[in-house]
């Protein structure tokens, strides 16, 4: 709808198209190209990336189209090197007094995989590395209109999908595919010129599969919707806030787990009584399901200074349940965060953003084990008997027990950039970066991250 609603910007704003070339260059020094905990290995790294901005305007819309390419040299690891592909359009139209749409759409594509060639007993070996090819698509339509003077109705379509090269090195079940479609349907309502209400709710569905052809970790789907209530005030000219708090709901299901199950016989042996067997062992795929809720919310405080802005604030996300085998779990995430613009000069910006995260989960999964026929219920006691649906009598059997399996990571992010506009159309700019994670998990990793990056970017001005 969006795009045929934005034709008529493409033909009446022939006079007002504008393209933009430009040119963002940098050097950056790397202290763990790959985020390991141990071998960190470390690279000086050279980008480039020349791109287009095609734009179209009028007085009831625009429209723009990004496109670039980024040339990324590893000095020590040449391996993964390789040339990443952008493609983003944006566009707002107003249709009418009352209704406006927007668009944001993006395609990328991150080159991450190279095949080498190494020499192993003698023989050329092929070996993929540890980054596959990934490919990112989004699109969000988002739609306002005008109830009254004070409320407004509002609404947006989303989509996003995450595509890696089948890798065969891949075993973590972390690295999946994913398809997201959702949506949302909101109001939003001034109550005093200081105040402002919004409530909405919101639904989605993932898919995600494995990244790898031979792994045998079960596709899933996460359906999840959350209402949330937010409240934004301007306590003076200096101070503003936002807080809301929500539910959110998710239903997650996994399809064609595998398990061995068995057959109970009973064999009589005249004069000696019975005695009954395990037998037919053979693999079934059964779908499982799982339901999980909990109250989401944030704190934010912004302060407008002098020549820039502050704001800091807290957020939390809580769960329960889990998918598939978890058939109880806890899942807490806290964040603090802050980000400061401020302006030095008239041609030096300083941003400073930062974050620190606290992720706990607690989860107690089934474990299948196997049954035993000297038991009435063919489980030994403390484990809990499973049987495939539409099973009869003693067919189709297997045991569970539970485990318990404990997540907790802590993650600190720290981000400093500087930007010093040199002419109108050349912007120079050094920015530091930091990743620290500290991990318990199983499944996470612990490492420590650092990267420092000095650059220039040229864009051409047509005025």
């Amino acid at each position: 709808m969006l795009i045929v609603a934005l034709v008529p910007l493409s033909r009446a704003a022939a006079q007002s198209f504008e393209a933009k070339p430009s040119l963002n260059v940098s050097q950056e020094w790397d202290d763990n190209v790959l985020s390991r905990e141990t071998d960190e290995r470390s690279s000086w790294v050279t980008r480039t990336r020349p791109g287009i901005t095609l734009s179209a305007r009028d007085e009831k819309g625009t429209l723009d189209l990004d496109l670039g390419l980024t040339f990324r040299n590893y000095w020590s690891l040449r391996d993964i090197d390789g040339i990443d592909q952008h493609y983003a359009l944006r566009g707002k139209r107003k249709l009418s007094d009352r209704f406006e749409m927007d668009l944001r759409a993006s395609h990328r594509v991150a080159d991450n995989r190279d095949d080498i060639f190494e020499n192993v007993d003698g023989s050329d070996f092929l070996i993929q590395s540890e980054r596959p090819d990934v490919i990112y698509d989004e699109a969000i339509v988002g739609a306002r209109y005008a109830l009254t003077s004070r409320t407004n109705l509002v609404g947006s379509f989303d989509y996003e999908r995450r595509e890696y090269d089948d890798n065969r090195l891949i075993r973590d079940t972390q690295v999946r595919d994913l398809d997201t479609v959702g949506g949302s349907i909101g109001l939003e309502h001034v109550l005093t010129p200081l105040d402002q209400l919004s409530l909405s709710y919101g639904v989605s569905r993932s898919d995600q599969d494995p990244a790898s052809s031979v792994s045998s970790v079960p596709d899933q789907r996460d359906e999840l919707g959350t209402l949330t209530l937010a409240w934004t005030r301007a306590w003076s000219p200096k101070w503003s806030s936002r807080a809301s708090v929500g539910q959110r709901w998710i239903d997650a299901e996994r399809f064609d787990v595998p398990v061995v199950v068995f057959d109970v016989q009973e064999i009589v042996i005249p004069g000696s009584g019975s005695v009954r067997l395990l037998t037919n062992p053979r693999a079934v795929e059964l779908d499982e399901s799982d339901s999980s809720s909990g109250l989401v919310g944030s704190l934010s405080l912004t302060r407008q200074l002098p020549r820039g802005d502050l704001t800091f604030g807290l957020s939390r996300d809580a769960r329960t349940g889990g998918a598939g085998a978890t058939t109880s779990s806890s899942i807490e995430i806290h964040t603090f965060f802050a980000q400061l613009s401020h302006r030095l000069s008239d041609r030096v910006k300083l941003r400073l953003s930062g974050s620190f995260s606290d992720y706990e989960s607690i989860g107690e999964f089934d474990v299948p084990i196997l049954p035993n026929a000297q038991f009435d219920d063919f489980c030994v006691p403390g484990s809990r008997r499973r049987q495939v649906p539409g099973a009869t009598g003693n067919e189709a059997i297997w045991c569970t027990v539970e485990a318990t399996s404990e997540v907790d990571l802590e993650q600190l992010r720290l981000d400093l950039q500087v930007d010093w506009r040199m002419r109108k159309d050349i912007n120079a700019y050094a920015r530091f970066s930091l990743i620290d994670q500290d991990s318990k998990g199983r499944t996470l990793r612990s490492f420590e991250r650092h990267r420092i990056s000095v650059g220039f970017r040229y864009q051409f001005d047509p005025e």
